[in-house]
């Protein structure tokens, strides 16, 4: 209480127009409660206090409501901070409200430099294959007040201009009464799945020796459909451990020389 008392002194020597405080009281039944109190010093002709006239209101439902939120803006703000994906919010206008810091290292922008920004300075998407520049996501998010989410990777070109392919979900922010507020950009990286998922597509579709294409579609019918598998031949075995490389004449220049056994060849 020596600061209200404090706060009270200054008040009546005339330092402050008003004595304002919000501090805790205790109640005749033992509990705490919150209260508001506001005053203001009447003093006579000679400057001397004649009385305070003030009112003190109970705001201790009020200041558990707003420990409330407090304590679940904190949990949130540490739940995006700690994810793995990227998050950016943005008012309905796409101006960038929140970056987390994942966010910060896809894009290569620092929130206190992305704050007050447009997405579209932020956050610039391209076709994987064609390059072309692809609408934002969550500005077709808020178009269409729904969740919109990445069919296929984007090409995202940072700050610095470095590259990477990702995968998105973007969806609109609705305020109490329904209406669009904002929205939210989830992402993250795909570079390495997507490098690799490629290879492996590689490597079944060509052979392992060669790198020619192992022809799997050149057994499909005119309808579509595959034609029946080729009859399995009996497993066959060297006679001889002897091999040679050999080049046909019309093996291709790129392709590697291919092993032949020089023995002869006998079913098992």
């Amino acid at each position: 209480m020596a600061r209200v008392q404090a706060a009270i002194r200054d008040h009546i020597a005339g330092k402050t127009p008003m004595f304002e405080s919000v501090h805790r009281m205790r109640h005749t039944n033992g509990e705490w409660r919150w209260v508001v109190s506001r005053a203001k010093a009447r003093v006579d002709s000679s400057g001397r206090l004649r009385r305070l006239v003030g009112v003190e209101l109970d705001i201790t439902e009020r200041k558990l409501y707003e420990d409330a939120l407090f304590k679940e803006k904190e949990s949130a703000q540490i739940t995006l901070q700690s994810i793995g994906d990227g998050v950016i919010t943005t008012d309905a206008h796409l101006t960038i409200e929140y970056l987390n810091p994942v966010a910060e290292e896809l894009t290569g922008w620092r929130f206190e430099e992305a704050a007050g920004k447009h997405i579209d300075d932020i956050f610039r998407g391209f076709h994987e294959e064609t390059c072309e520049p692809l609408e934002n996501p969550l500005s077709v998010a808020i178009r269409r007040s729904r969740a919109i989410k990445s069919v296929r990777p984007t090409l995202l070109i940072k700050r610095d201009g470095n590259e990477m392919y990702i995968e998105s979900t973007a969806s609109p922010i609705r305020d109490g009464s329904g209406a669009v507020s904002g929205g939210v950009l989830v992402f993250h990286d795909v570079s390495e799945s997507r490098e690799l998922n490629r290879k492996l597509s590689y490597h079944a579709s060509h052979d392992i020796l060669t790198g020619w294409s192992t022809g799997a579609n050149s057994r499909r019918g005119s309808s579509g459909r595959c034609a029946a598998p080729v009859p399995a031949r009996p497993p066959m075995r060297c006679a001889t451990s002897t091999w040679t490389s050999s080049r046909s004449s019309t093996t291709p220049a790129a392709t590697a020389p291919v092993t032949r056994c020089s023995a002869r060849w006998v079913r098992c």
